[in-house]
Parts: structure tokens; C-alpha cells; sequence
């Protein structure tokens, strides 16, 4: 989940923008007759347990590949540049934070840009397919993605892989919290006046044009006139 910290927890002291993690399982259940999976956050202590593990990991990792990029440095300073751009990375900053109360633990990372505009995107598939689906997982770089998760309400039936898990479908709205992209491009939070019944999700009436009062008062920015116009393909870390 993505969020804002009251003051900057990482070095860059310009940076409130964060995300929040808890470690899940998931089970089967029962949703009008289909069988879907559903999230369950592991209890405190094992929980714990898992993301100490994760912050072992990150360090490790972060180790690593800073050890990489000091052994490039050498050699280039006696050979020269390559004649290839050498790509720049890092692993996240992040620490542990407990609940108020002391009965809950978290992974706390810095956010990163790109993570907090694809959360963006699964507010724009909500609200374009009026709760139907949204992508929840993202995988890949340098701008390209590959093997997408969808979450979607049951309506669909169960036509997408066993990472469909009705209860991250079903949290969305509790849960999305929106960044600068959702308040830039004005989506809508008054989930339950979206215009949703029998036929709107696949009107055949004219898309409306984002951002303007129309496309906020009359439904979704794409209609398909009876087919979806998107592709749909077919951690654990929920965030």
C-alpha cells in the first residue's frame, strides 16, 4: 500500500511518499458458486519473522550489488568506457515500523515513482471497466512488463490464474490509497456513485473524454460496444 510519512524516513529528506508491505498466504473460498483465493495476512509474530528476512535480504542484496558497480569502477578506471551504457540500479530503502499499539508489523519502503504510477493505473482499469478488473501485478524493466496477475470480480467467472485472489480484488477500494497521478488526472473515490448496473459496463454509448465533467458524471473513459478493449491476459508481499 502506498502512503505518505509524517516526516522523511530515508535520505532523500525530500521524500514523504512510501510503501507499506505485510506478508500474506492465500486459500480457497466460495464466491457465488465460483471458486476464487483469498489473501490472509500471517499473524504478528511469524510475520515478523518473514520481513526481518526480507530486511536481511534487501541488505544482503544491496551489499552485493554496490560491490558490483565498485569492481566495475576499478576496472573502467584502467581500461576506459565500454561502448555500452551500463545500467544504474539499486535496491529500495526500508526499515521495520509497528502499529501504535505495538501488534502489527510492516515493511516500510521508499516508494518509487514507477511503483506509485502503476498503483495509479489499477485506479484508472477500476474505474475504465466500472469495477470489473484491474492488473495487480507488475513485473519487468526499462519500461517493458511482462506476466501481469488480474483481479476481478467474480461476474468474470474464474477465467484468470490462481493469483486472482478475491480478497486483494475486494480491499481495493479500502486500501488504494491515491499519489499525485490519480489527483493530477481527477479519478473519482466516491466509489459507491460510480454508474454501475446490468448494461453499463459494456455500453454502447460514446467513450467520454478524460478529465472533463462528462466522463465524471456518465461513466467510464472507454465503452465497447460489447467487447472489452483491452487486452486480457491470463511475494509474497501485498502492497
Amino acid at each position: 500500500m502506498f502512503g505518505e510519512s509524517v516526516t522523511p524516513l530515508f535520505n532523500d529528506r525530500t521524500n514523504y511518499e512510501i510503501c507499506v508491505k505485510q506478508a500474506f498466504y492465500t486459500e480457497p473460498t466460495q464466491s457465488a458458486g465460483v471458486q476464487l483465493m483469498q489473501t490472509v495476512i500471517h499473524d504478528t509474530p511469524f510475520q515478523a519473522k518473514l520481513l526481518v528476512m526480507e530486511m536481511r535480504l534487501l541488505a544482503f542484496g544491496t551489499a552485493a550489488l554496490n560491490g558490483c558497480y565498485k569492481w566495475m569502477a576499478r576496472y573502467i578506471r584502467i581500461h576506459g568506457q565500454p561502448s555500452f551504457d551500463i545500467p544504474q540500479m539499486r535496491f529500495v530503502q526500508a526499515g521495520l515500523g509497528l502499529s501504535e499499539d505495538g501488534t502489527k508489523v510492516f515493511l516500510i519502503e521508499e516508494s518509487i515513482l514507477l511503483g506509485r504510477f502503476l498503483a495509479f493505473t489499477q485506479h484508472l482499469q477500476y474505474w475504465m471497466t466500472l469495477k470489473l478488473f484491474f492488473i495487480s501485478d507488475y513485473q519487468g524493466g526499462k519500461g517493458l512488463l511482462t506476466d501481469p496477475q488480474v483481479l476481478s470480480s467474480s461476474e468474470l467467472g474464474n477465467i484468470f490464474a490462481e493469483g486472482n485472489v478475491s480478497s486483494g480484488y475486494q480491499s481495493f477500494e479500502r486500501d488504494h490509497v491515491c499519489n499525485e497521478f490519480c489527483k493530477f488526472f481527477d479519478l473519482r473515490t466516491d466509489y459507491a456513485n460510480w454508474p454501475i448496473d446490468s448494461g453499463s459496463r459494456l455500453s454502447k454509448s460514446s467513450p467520454s473524454e478524460p478529465g472533463s465533467s462528462k466522463a465524471h458524471l456518465n461513466g467510464p473513459l472507454f465503452n465497447t460496444g460489447g467487447s472489452m478493449d483491452m487486452a486480457l491476459s491470463t511475494t509474497t508481499m501485498s502492497g
